[in-house]
């Protein structure tokens, strides 16, 4: 398991688009994904409960990867908030 914490640069925070930009880059990966804000938990698989996690711009958030692509899911998934 692979975790890092990040700070979101997108201007709105975890909003429908990115959410839905890290869902459709999922599909990419046989691994999994879990984002954390405090003890709030989402599957990266999933828009509506990321949009749930209500991450705002500056929210610092966890990222717990799993499997044998977990740092390329981090990866992508930095690429997408970082």
């Amino acid at each position: 398991m692979i975790r890092r914490t990040v700070r979101l640069a997108i201007p709105d925070g975890l909003h429908a688009r990115p959410c839905s930009a890290i869902a459709q880059a999922m599909k990419r990966f046989k691994g999994t994904l879990e984002i954390r804000l405090g003890v709030a938990r989402a599957d990266a698989r999933s828009v509506l409960q990321m949009m749930t996690l209500n991450a705002g711009v500056g929210a610092e958030i966890d990222l717990l990867a799993s499997g044998e692509d977990a740092e390329e899911i981090v990866a992508a998934v930095v690429a997408i908030i970082g």
